[in-house]
């Protein structure tokens, strides 16, 4: 018996000694179902990606440093289906402007490929910077706002256009500033304890069909928050943003503060709903104001 269960647990322990590869060179490429580990800081100059995540893979990061250069469309490839990448880490690229308005080089840190991408990390954070968009989901590097990412405990800074460009995004602990344009833009965005301040040519954080949020901070952007149809925030701070602090045809809030926003603290559609909200102006699309700003 004893013996039996000794050589069931050889077996099972080289079942998962199988499933875990060591990532040591550029274009690498993480099996269905297979654990990737980055061994060491890793620097590529060529190819259309630096890793490749097949769905159901996962790459460790390892707490190394993933870089691609202006040649290299993509740092991480994953998708179509879900796929992970476990931090703590950096990952960055070789984004630059090739005239003022038009972006070059690395065009996505993470493209998601119209799959789902969980981005997680116990401790410190994954870091995504250096790409014209941070995580990007389309199913090529044209598209936008498709695919779903699932994040927490990140960081998405400097990349030339927006921090997250998909259309579902659920994050938790997640920093999206100092963007170019978006910290965060999806069509249904879910966010909890989320900063993303000081992207100032767009919102910090935008859901255009929904955004719905716990503890959002979103100052010094063009638009702090903003969903098309409902926005619904407790404990939004939107403070210093040059148009808007909180947009939506509905807007709801609590336990929020909304001041010294350029033109208005909340424009609406219909009159915001307000609970231990703080604000100076709150306006409808006409200009007019609500008067429920205490």
């Amino acid at each position: 018996m004893r013996s039996s269960i000794w050589a069931a647990a050889v077996v099972l322990g080289l079942v998962r000694a199988a499933l875990a590869t060591d990532i040591t060179s550029c274009g690498a490429v993480v099996e269905s179902g297979d654990i990737g580990i980055l061994q060491d800081d890793l620097s590529c100059t060529t190819g259309d990606f630096g890793i490749r995540i097949l769905p159901g893979g996962t790459l460790d990061l390892s707490d190394h440093v993933l870089t691609v250069g202006p040649t290299v469309s993509a740092a991480i490839v994953g998708g179509p289906g879900r796929f992970t990448i476990v931090g703590p880490g950096t990952i960055t690229g070789g984004a630059y402007w090739v005239t003022p308005n038009q972006p070059g080089g690395t065009w996505a840190c993470v493209h998601v490929k119209d799959g789902t991408a969980r981005l997680t990390s116990a401790i410190d954070s994954i870091d995504v910077s250096g790409c014209v968009y941070g995580v990007l989901g389309g199913s090529d590097l044209t598209e936008t706002n498709e695919g779903k990412l699932l994040a927490d405990h990140a960081v998405l800074h400097n990349n030339l256009y927006d921090g997250v460009a998909v259309k579902t995004v659920r994050a938790s602990d997640v920093d999206a500033s100092s963007n170019g344009s978006q910290g965060i833009s999806a069509q249904v965005a879910k966010l909890t304890n989320v900063t993303a301040n000081d992207n100032a040519k767009g919102h910090g954080v935008f859901g255009a069909r929904r955004l719905k949020g716990t503890n959002v901070t979103a100052n010094r952007n063009y638009v702090g928050a903003e969903s098309w149809t409902a926005l619904t925030v407790t404990g939004l701070t939107a403070t210093e943003n040059i148009f808007v602090g909180a947009a939506g045809e509905k807007v709801r809030l609590g336990a929020s503060f909304l001041l010294d926003n350029g033109y208005a603290d909340i424009v609406s559609t219909v009159v915001p709903s307000l609970d231990g909200t703080t604000c100076g102006l709150a306006i409808d699309r006409s200009s007019q104001d609500w008067n429920v700003c205490p």
